[in-house]
């Protein structure tokens, strides 16, 4: 099988799963399924209503669950009372202070911002399509007593950025959304120097910059590797997308000698750098 053969036969896979996943995840949230077939017959499924899309109503069943939460880690963990460690999802917060490394800008307030919402100890937890991470922790969307999301709300108040990890795609619209607000607004994290988007040239800085990252690019060209795609935006820098999480963007063309606001985390590798993507939502418009 060739590379371009396996490369197609990856993407329909993920398509199906993604297709399994959506349906699955917009039945549990209790939400309108639409059916578009176009031109050559293919067949998507969304949440959002097009024209000529077909309602299909899916039944709804309930899938959060009452813990009780016995501390506040940092701004997106918690402990339970049984010592089990949960993950908000589809987020991150600035690191606080441990011997192992420094605190961030915001950290603290992000986790005082926890600690106020759910000082009763109550929480209700919702699973997405993976219930545990590589590290044992439960993933959830996390609920307080008033059925406010906790997720959206630290995204709200500029506390968090968005991070949105595939299969787990839930709410990555809704988080868009509220991140871009907060992020015009200047809100919490987004008014900090740190935070603000900067020129891709700032990589060529010494020392250079590390960890998390907001950039404007404009990527000029596209580059094929056997396990992923390089969106290269110049000698130094490009945005790099696994195989099977290419069905999830556009034709990459139209990513081509546009501006861009991209975040993540950099990589480095020797005297180049790049970004891992893996869900659209880490590249948008500026």
């Amino acid at each position: 099988m060739t590379n371009k053969h396996r490369l197609i036969v990856q993407r329909c896979l993920l398509q199906m799963t993604m297709l399994a996943a959506l349906l699955l995840s917009l039945a549990v949230a209790a939400t309108t399924v639409y059916r578009t077939e176009d031109a050559a017959g293919r067949i998507s499924f969304s949440d959002t209503a097009s024209q000529d899309a077909e309602e299909v109503q899916l039944a709804a069943h309930s899938q959060r669950y009452r813990v009780t939460v016995k501390r506040v880690i940092d701004g997106d963990t918690v402990v339970l009372d049984d010592d089990r460690r949960v993950r908000l999802l589809g987020i991150n917060t600035p690191e606080i202070a441990n011997r192992h490394r420094d605190a961030e800008p915001g950290g603290e307030a992000a986790k005082h911002w926890l600690e106020q919402r759910l000082a009763d100890g109550v929480m209700f937890i919702e699973y997405d399509q993976t219930q545990l991470d590589q590290y044992g922790r439960l993933l959830a969307y996390c609920y307080d007593e008033s059925g406010e999301m906790l997720n959206e709300g630290l995204l709200r108040d500029g506390m968090a950025m968005m991070t949105i990890l595939p299969p787990n795609m839930r709410h990555s619209e809704v988080f868009t959304e509220l991140e871009q607000a907060a992020q015009r607004q200047q809100l919490g994290i987004w008014a900090m120097p740190e935070y603000q988007r900067r020129s891709v040239q700032i990589l060529k800085q010494s020392p250079p910059p590390r960890g998390w990252q907001r950039l404007l690019v404009r990527p000029v060209e596209i580059v094929e590797q056997r396990q992923s795609v390089l969106l290269r935006v110049n000698d130094q820098f490009a945005l790099r997308i696994a195989n099977e999480h290419l069905p999830l963007f556009d034709d990459l063309n139209d990513y081509l000698n546009q501006d861009w606001q991209v975040q993540g985390w950099l990589s480095r590798r020797q005297q180049s750098f790049f970004m891992q993507l893996r869900h659209p939502s880490a590249l948008t418009p500026p």
